[in-house]
């Protein structure tokens, strides 16, 4: 089952992407707050909605190990795309 997302346009380059509708705003500052206080380095995966373990900050497009997907952001690049 596909759940709708949001459409969300990049400043930097104005390319739009879309952002499964689990990967909210809330959930990033969550995992934003726990790699600033662990050693955890969360990520999302913008088309599965996966969280990711292991990816920088600033990670783009990287591979998913649920979908296979390369749609995976570091929470921090997600926060920046989302605000």
């Amino acid at each position: 089952m596909r759940i709708a997302g949001r459409r969300i346009t990049l400043e930097t380059t104005g390319t739009i992407v879309v952002v499964h509708a689990t990967v909210t705003l809330d959930r990033v500052v969550e995992a934003c707050e726990r790699r600033s206080t662990s050693l955890e380095d969360p990520g999302f995966c913008i088309d599965c909605g996966q969280e990711a373990s292991q990816v920088e900050p600033d990670a783009r497009e990287y591979r998913c190990e649920s979908c296979g997907m390369y749609r995976v952001y570091g929470a921090e690049e997600l926060l920046i795309m989302l605000a």
